[in-house]
């Protein structure tokens, strides 16, 4: 049973869909003066990922797990002069480097 607890929100992330991760609700949000494009340029390269648009033209970074499933995904959208960073987890023990980068 325990087993199955462990393999179980592996085994969900590995089946996360871009599009389900932009649509839920932020876990955190940030806030920086820095633009949007450096925002997310500098979490995909302290995390390895790359800087990928939305429909909506916002800029978000993925984080994967090593099955390739969504574990992160930080949205970044204008706000005034700087930037709003939403920071989505789909999986719950999802590590990422960032605050470094607002």
């Amino acid at each position: 049973m325990r087993l199955l607890a462990l393999i179980l929100p592996v085994a969900l992330a590995a089946c996360a869909s871009t599009q389900d991760v932009l649509h839920k609700e932020p876990d955190s949000v940030f806030h920086s003066e820095k633009p949007v494009d450096e925002v997310v340029r500098c979490i995909a390269r302290v995390n390895g990922a790359r800087v990928r648009e939305a429909a909506d033209g916002s800029k978000f970074v993925q984080i994967k797990n090593g099955w390739q499933g969504i574990t992160l995904l930080f949205l970044v959208k204008p706000e005034g002069e700087g930037s709003r960073i939403e920071l989505k987890k789909f999986y719950p023990l999802g590590m990422a480097a960032h605050k470094q980068c607002y």
